[in-house]
């Protein structure tokens, strides 16, 4: 019998979620849900490229259907409705475990409340910061030794919407879980994001934790140059351009002589159902689970609210997705 899953999103990334699902070697039924036509016809469109060698098959809907039992929900929608969807979809269906798109969700008191929704019902539930999942980094981890410092810098590459993940890879690299923001370094001018209604951030984001631990993020306005990925350790560092596929890793034990680094990104299509088939044999997958991510989430909102507020913005949400 095939798995009941519900993929409520179905965008851009929700619609490559969908990929990656039908991937899965196990038989689904999966029910896609998005209000707008055009985004269900990009999902049927992107289901079909990889149906042929599918055991799933998809349904296509504008609600979330009411009574109804789902092994496994993601949520891919923008952050914010992403909460009022959440919960109604526990209020009209039962549901196994919750994956999470990030950024969560743009208000604070959104991680408390579903949170407990959540606990109440004793659902598992897991945050979408994958870079846990891809080789590169797990290959990084062991070697790196003591606090990390994790810096990225660039031009406009997103350093609000993508602030998480590299907190995420921070605490995924040093073990370290509580982080205490900083974002005195931003600049004053908010800049509109490429998704209508969100907004961006320039200047420099930093976040340390107890450990030692360090985020360093930099997004230099006007600049349309990459990002490059600075990561040191104890005993190696490496210094790797995710966008071009290239690195460089440097070891104590090898006298810190530069090496070659494989760079390879798995996209969303491939990881999908790498993180659902966990889920269903084990109850557990490679992604923060909701509470470790919504601790770096609220901390980084604060932080991003307090910056707003200095600036004049009068604000009860940080609208970043």
């Amino acid at each position: 019998m095939a798995h009941k899953i519900i993929l409520i999103g179905a965008g851009q990334l929700g619609s490559r979620h969908l990929q990656g699902l039908a991937r899965s070697a196990r038989a689904l039924d999966i029910d896609v849900v998005d209000p707008s036509p055009e985004s269900l016809d990009v999902a049927r469109s992107r289901f079909q490229e990889v149906a042929a060698s599918s055991a799933s098959k998809a349904n296509f809907l504008p609600d979330i259907p009411a009574g109804k039992d789902y092994e496994a929900a993601v949520i891919a929608t923008s952050s914010g409705p992403r909460a009022a969807v959440a919960s109604e979809l526990l209020a009209r269906c039962g549901v196994g475990a919750v994956v999470f798109e990030k950024v969560l969700f743009t208000r604070i008191e959104d991680y408390a409340s579903v949170g407990e929704l959540l606990a109440s019902r004793q659902i598992p539930a897991w945050v979408n910061c994958p870079r846990r999942m891809y080789p590169l980094y797990k290959e990084l981890r062991p070697i790196l030794g003591g606090p990390v410092r994790v810096a990225q810098q660039g031009g406009m590459w997103g350093l609000g919407c993508n602030a998480v993940h590299f907190a995420d890879l921070a605490a995924y690299l040093s073990g370290e879980t509580r982080f205490t923001w900083d974002a005195s370094g931003l600049d004053c001018r908010i800049h509109e994001s490429s998704r209508k209604g969100y907004i961006e951030f320039s200047g420099t984001l930093t976040a340390q934790s107890a450990g030692g631990t360090e985020v360093a993020l930099h997004a230099r306005a006007g600049s349309s140059a990459p990002p490059v990925l600075n990561i040191l350790g104890e005993r190696a560092s490496a210094v790797i351009d995710e966008i071009y596929a290239s690195g460089t890793v440097r070891r104590a034990e090898n006298g810190w002589k530069p090496e070659a680094l494989e760079v390879r990104l798995p996209y969303q299509s491939e990881l999908s159902h790498l993180f659902l088939e966990l889920i269903l044999a084990e109850g557990r997958c490679e992604l923060p689970d909701y509470e470790a991510s919504a601790l770096l989430h609220t901390g980084m909102l604060d932080a991003l609210l307090g910056h707003l507020r200095k600036c004049g913005r009068s604000t009860l949400s940080c609208p970043i997705t």
